[in-house]
């Protein structure tokens, strides 16, 4: 269905490009003319974002590891939000405020690590999630975070954590 779908938007797509170069249009001009096939051009910087945001989430995650309270400041947006258990973080202060405490031990209390990455089609907006691990390596939660690219960088703006449910199976 999805490569039946591909095939027909292709055709499409071309068929607006050979009207748009006869009468002397551009092709952004075309994807005004039918909004729903920009995705053809936007896709490959989607696709980049997506890698980028793997790549900085997984960083991110780093930062928990090494012990690094200043490297794992530099993620944060200024105006972030972070869902903390029952308290929520509101900017950049209050999160580094909230959070330093677990960096204080030479041992990292948790951990995380990216297993799925979205990205809206403008590549500006993205969101990370995955499992979160104790100390021990148990997952006990997944996490779900979103990103903004600000300039060349991707910073956080949102991120909660969600239990999971460690019950005994039958």
């Amino acid at each position: 269905m999805l490569l039946r779908r591909f095939a027909y938007v292709w055709l499409v797509w071309g068929f607006l490009e050979s009207i748009c170069l006869t009468l002397g249009c551009s092709l952004a001009q075309a994807q005004e003319l039918a909004p729903e096939l920009a995705i053809l051009s936007i896709a490959p910087e989607s696709r980049q974002a997506r890698q980028e945001v793997l790549m900085v989430e997984q960083a991110f995650a780093r930062t928990m590891f090494a012990r690094d309270f200043k490297a794992f400041s530099e993620f944060i947006a200024v105006d972030a939000v972070f869902f903390t258990g029952k308290k929520v973080l509101r900017g950049k202060q209050q999160i580094l405020d909230g959070w330093e405490h677990f960096f204080e031990a030479s041992i990292a209390p948790f951990s995380w690590k990216p297993d799925e990455v979205e990205t809206i089609l403008s590549g500006e907006l993205a969101s990370s999630s995955g499992p979160v691990y104790d100390a021990k390596g148990l997952q006990i939660a997944r996490f779900v975070s979103i990103w903004r690219k600000q300039g060349d960088r991707w910073q956080i703006v949102f991120d909660r954590g969600v239990d999971i449910c460690l019950c005994k199976k039958d």
